[in-house]
C-alpha cells in the first residue's frame, strides 16, 4: 500500500452573530483511520490559539476516497471521525462543550479533472472540524463554565475602600441578573477579595462600616443587590476571601469579585 499524506490547515475565523466558526481538516492515509502525529499537532495548534473555555461545539464530519466498497467506506469515514472525536476528548475533558461526530462516506472523483486522481484522493481522505467559539464575556463564561470554575466578574467595581458600587457597575450587575433569572438551575457562590495584605492576614476595612470585613461586605452587595432584583437567594452564597488569593497580575485584578459556579 502507497503510504502517502496531503498535509492542509485551513482556519478560518468567520463572525456568526456573537459567535466565531473555525475550520480546518486532518488527513489520512490510505485505508486508515488512524491520527498521525502531525495530524494531531494540527489539533493542538487551533487549540493554543483559541481559550479553550470559550469553545460551545465541536463538529467532525469524516470522508473517504472512492476505492473500496459504499458501505466500507462509510463505516471507515465514521472510525475517522471518532479517533478525532477521541483526540480531542482527551484534551478537552471534563470541558461542556457539545460535540457531534458522523461519517460521510465516500467523495467521488471530479470528472472534470481526472488527471489528477491521486491527488483528489488525498484530500478527500480526511475529516473536516468545524468548531465554534464564544466571545469572552462573563455570560458566555458561566455558560460553558464546570462546576467549581471561577469566573472573574468583569466591570464591577467599587468606590475605594467602600462596598458601595461605583456608578459604571450596575449595567454590569443587570446584565448578570437577567442572565440568571434565565438560567434558574445554576447555583454560585460569590466571592470577594482585596489586595495589599499579607496571604492569612485578617480582612481590610470597609470605610462605609468603620470595621474589618470589606471582601465579604463586597461579596454580600453583589449578593443583595441580586436577591433585590429576584434571584433566588437559594441559589447563592456569599464569602470574603480577604486578600488570600492574590493572581499575581497586579492589585486591580486582586481586587476582584469572582462567581464560582456550584451546582448547573
Amino acid at each position: 500500500m502507497q503510504k502517502s499524506i496531503f498535509i492542509s490547515f485551513i482556519l478560518l475565523s468567520v463572525s456568526v452573530f456573537s459567535q466565531s466558526e473555525h475550520q480546518l481538516s486532518v488527513f489520512f492515509e490510505t485505508d486508515q483511520a488512524i491520527l498521525l502525529e502531525n495530524e494531531q499537532k494540527k489539533i493542538d495548534s487551533i487549540l493554543h490559539q483559541l481559550i479553550v473555555t470559550n469553545i460551545y461545539e465541536i463538529t467532525l464530519t469524516g470522508f473517504c476516497d472512492d476505492r473500496a466498497a459504499e458501505n466500507y467506506n462509510m463505516e471507515l469515514s465514521k472510525k475517522r471521525a471518532e479517533n478525532v472525536n477521541y483526540f480531542f476528548d482527551t484534551f478537552l475533558k471534563n470541558k461542556r462543550i457539545l460535540f457531534s461526530s458522523k461519517g460521510h462516506g465516500e467523495i467521488p472523483l471530479d470528472s472534470l479533472s481526472l488527471n489528477n486522481t491521486i491527488e483528489q484522493r488525498r484530500q478527500n481522505r480526511r475529516v473536516d472540524i468545524k468548531i465554534i467559539t464564544l466571545p469572552n464575556n462573563n455570560l458566555n463564561q458561566i455558560l460553558v463554565a464546570n462546576v467549581g470554575d471561577k469566573i472573574i466578574l468583569e466591570n464591577v467595581y467599587f468606590e475605594i475602600n467602600r462596598h458601595k458600587f461605583a456608578r459604571n457597575t450596575y449595567a454590569k450587575l443587570d446584565s448578570l441578573t437577567t442572565f440568571f433569572k434565565e438560567n434558574p438551575s445554576i447555583k454560585f457562590h460569590i466571592l470577594g477579595h482585596v489586595c495589599c495584605r499579607k496571604i492569612g492576614s485578617v480582612d481590610a476595612i470597609d470605610d462605609d462600616t468603620g470595621k474589618r470585613g470589606l471582601s465579604l461586605n463586597r461579596a454580600k452587595a453583589v449578593y443583595d443587590y441580586f436577591a433585590r432584583r429576584g434571584i433566588a437567594k437559594e441559589s447563592m452564597k456569599y464569602f470574603g476571601m480577604k486578600a488570600d488569593y492574590p493572581l499575581g497580575k497586579g492589585d486591580a485584578l486582586d481586587r476582584r469579585v469572582e462567581l464560582q459556579i456550584i451546582e448547573k
